[in-house]
């Protein structure tokens, strides 16, 4: 019989009569942070891998600076939705294609099918009164979604 020693967790056995979990029914608090540490070690390259993929997202949004909007949806293939103004100028909204997501059916829950697209909130300021696509010069670009596959042609 394996006695617990000091310092040590009891864990669930899940075959009482096996020599496996006889060993495993006992770990100390040190081999149960190491344990945690390590599965939450596995989602840190995910969470840099998303800031990665923003920050060069941003980069590629950022040349859009200066030019027009016509310039902008040319390149892009993007045309606005809809438009509201502010101060100095307007914001345009844009979406993306919708990008859909389904998780498959288990014996116990059914299928799920979730969409997102990419909105971009474009920042522009009217540089002449004829209120054309190229009448506005591009401030600045927000988005959200997901906007990582986002096509620019040259």
């Amino acid at each position: 019989m394996i006695t617990r020693p000091p310092g040590a967790f009891r864990l669930f056995v899940l075959f009482s009569g096996s020599t496996r979990a006889a060993l495993l029914k006992y770990l100390r608090s040190s081999a149960i942070a190491v344990i945690c540490a390590l599965s939450l070690a596995g989602c840190q390259p995910t969470a840099e891998y998303q800031v990665a993929v923003s920050r060069d997202l941003d980069a590629r949004l950022a040349t859009f600076r200066g030019s027009t909007m016509a310039e902008f949806s040319a390149r892009t293939g993007l045309l606005p939705l809809d438009a509201y103004p502010i101060t100095g100028g307007r914001v345009f909204v844009i979406e993306g294609q919708p990008i859909f997501v389904t998780l498959p059916a288990t014996s116990v829950t059914p299928a799920v099918t979730r969409g997102a697209a990419c909105r971009l909130l474009v920042s522009t300021e009217q540089t002449s009164t004829t209120r054309t696509a190229d009448d506005w010069k591009i401030t600045g670009i927000q988005h959200s979604g997901p906007c990582n596959n986002l096509t620019v042609r040259d």
